[in-house]
């Protein structure tokens, strides 16, 4: 047996041992006692030995074969990681090295798009927004008959029956942002107006200017934010008293504001304005140079207009506003528009507002006589607000007064150029209300109404002088006719991407006659004689 094995491979020989071995060691001898004799192993030839060694190796050999393929596929999946290691590698020094350059600086300023273009420094202690609005009309109008007073040189005097044409009352542009830090927030906004609504006075007995297309500066204020709660705004801004009035342009529901508003407004002026704000109430008070008087249209019974003025034009003694709001149902960003998109939460907000000024208007500048205190006038406004939004719907109501003691006013005009024109006209009363509502009927489609209402009433309408009409009838027919407004608008929205590109189409009848105190030519409305004047308005809108 001996030579035999030796006569094997060595690989075998290695294989035949432990068989050998474990026959041995595995078999019945293995349970046997010390002391018992072992039984002699069954004889098994060679052969058959051989047979199964062979048999073994071809699975060695099988076996060898699985585990190098399985090696060299671990090796290219190593290499397969290697190369996407690589290629991330690569595209975030690309995006790294494209953020930069978007900088325009090597210290990685951000700057892209967030609801707005924007600027920022990398540690967000300086921001920059830039932004724009453009609005195409295209207004078509119709007066059954026109003004008794049409052939006077007045502003809102106009023979034609109907008048139709394009128009871009509120191109704007404005910067908005913060500065070392988010608690100090600024924004300038400039408006490109049309020729209608310029009207430069240098004062009362002045010629009064036109202008095409001049950027007018609206918004230019800093805000500093004194705690969570507090705020100081300096500058020129909106008074905070009609809600209406302070809901951006793009925002408002119909394609313009209300005629109400127009003519109560108090528009933009220079001061300083105390803010608080929580989660259901906020409040502001505001110490300026007044407001805008357009309650009387032509007619100018408080005499101020402090838009962009300097220090050396200001008429007005003082001038305080006041606004607070409560809030019991949703957030403070729902009620920065009249709509209420589908799925939105339920929404519910009450406003009132106050307004005190005393102005008297500066004759010293006069160049025609000498400085004469001809008395002040005293403005008391006061407005009273609601909104509801219902996820898909909302109302809102308004109802605004405006009292004003006149002694010293004048109708301003082209025809207005002696001191002599100025006179006391005593107390007036105007009041304007407006109720509207609106629905979505689609996820981009939103119908709409709204009702106005307004009247105003002089306590001598005759008093009032107007150059080179000397007859108490028709200065009574001008300015006692003031008290007409009744007007109702449907129109419907088209949302194409929101409030930032809308299509908004309108039409307007007016149940009375409109008194020249409401002249809105920016909205469409002119002075009538009569009732039956409507407005049909198309807007397109691209907010940015």
């Amino acid at each position: 047996m001996r030579s035999a094995l030796i006569a094997v491979p060595f690989s075998k020989t290695s294989l035949i041992a432990s068989c050998l071995l474990t026959a041995l060691t595995t078999g019945p001898a293995a349970a046997q006692t010390a002391t018992e004799p072992l039984a002699s192993p069954p004889d098994v030839p060679i052969s058959d030995l051989v047979r199964r060694l062979d048999q073994l190796e071809r699975r060695n050999q099988a076996l060898e074969g699985e585990v190098k393929s399985l090696r060299e596929a671990d090796g290219e999946a190593w290499l397969t990681e290697q190369r996407a290691s690589e290629i991330r590698a690569l595209v975030t020094d690309v995006l790294a090295d494209a953020e930069t350059r978007a900088s325009l600086q090597s210290s990685a300023m951000t700057a892209g798009w967030d609801n707005g273009f924007f600027l920022a420094s990398p540690d967000d202690r300086f921001r920059l927004e830039v932004g724009g609005l453009l609005q195409f009309r295209y207004i078509l109008g119709t007066v059954r008959e026109t003004p008794i007073s049409a052939n006077l040189p007045a502003l809102w005097a106009d023979g034609m029956k109907q008048r139709g044409g394009f128009d871009m009352p509120n191109s704007q542009i404005w910067l908005k942002g913060h500065a070392f830090g988010p608690g100090l927030t600024y924004k300038i906004k400039g408006r490109f107006s049309s020729t209608d609504q310029v009207a430069i006075v240098s004062n009362l007995t002045r010629v009064t200017e036109d202008g095409s297309g001049t950027l007018a500066l609206e918004d230019a204020w800093m805000r500093f934010e004194l705690d969570n709660n507090w705020y100081v705004r300096a500058g020129q801004f909106r008074l905070p008293f009609a809600r209406e009035e302070l809901i951006d342009s793009e925002h408002q529901l119909a394609v313009d504001r209300s005629v109400p508003s127009f003519s109560l407004g108090l528009g933009y002026t220079q001061g300083i304005e105390l803010a608080y704000v929580s989660d259901y109430v906020r409040a502001a008070v505001a110490f300026s140079d007044g407001g805008s008087d357009q309650v009387g249209g032509q007619l100018k019974l408080v005499g101020s207009n402090p838009t962009n003025r300097p220090w050396t034009w200001q008429p007005n003694d003082y001038a305080l506003t006041g606004r607070v709001e409560w809030k019991p149902y949703g957030d403070w960003s729902d009620f920065n528009s009249f709509t209420s998109p589908p799925g939105s939460d339920f929404g519910l907000l009450f406003g009132l507002g106050v307004h005190l000024q005393s102005s008297r208007p500066d004759y010293g500048r006069n160049v025609v006589s000498s400085f004469t205190n001809r008395g002040d006038n005293e403005w008391l406004m006061m407005t009273a607000d609601a909104t509801a939004n219902f996820g898909g719907a909302s109302l809102f109501g308004s109802f605004t007064y405006s009292y004003i003691d006149t002694e010293t006013g004048s109708y301003l005009g082209p025809f207005a150029f002696t001191s002599s024109n100025v006179t006391n006209i005593g107390s007036s009363n105007k009041w304007g209300l407006v109720l509207q509502g609106a629905m979505y009927v689609d996820p981009k489609w939103e119908i709409f109404s709204r009702y106005e209402l307004g009247q105003l009433t002089f306590g001598s309408p005759s008093a009032v002088a107007i150059f080179n009409i000397e007859s108490p009838p028709v200065q009574e027919a001008l300015l006692a006719r003031e008290n007409h407004l009744h007007l109702i608008t449907v129109g419907a929205n088209w949302y194409l991407d929101g409030h930032d590109v809308k299509i908004t189409g309108d039409f307007g009848y007016a149940l009375d006659s409109v008194g020249p105190s409401w002249y809105a030519p920016q909205a469409g409305w002119r002075v009538s004689q009569v009732r039956d004047e409507w407005v049909a308005r198309l807007q397109l809108q691209l907010a940015f």
